[in-house]
């Protein structure tokens, strides 16, 4: 499981599989964590897509 930490296009899928277990705020904590490792992987700019929505989606409500 913890190879999502290190590989963005994993992160990406674990939030739909953690969101039901483990909630938003720490699948959010995760990426943040994921993106403070970022390089030039397209990987990153998927996952950095993924928070912004989230975060803009979460402003919404």
């Amino acid at each position: 499981m913890t190879l999502r930490l290190v590989e963005p296009r994993l992160t990406v899928m674990a939030p739909g599989v953690m969101a039901g277990t483990a909630g938003l705020d720490a699948n959010i904590k995760v990426v943040e964590a994921v993106l403070s490792t970022r390089t030039t992987d397209d990987g990153y700019d998927e996952l950095g897509l993924w928070l912004m929505w989230t975060q803009q989606a979460l402003a919404a409500q």
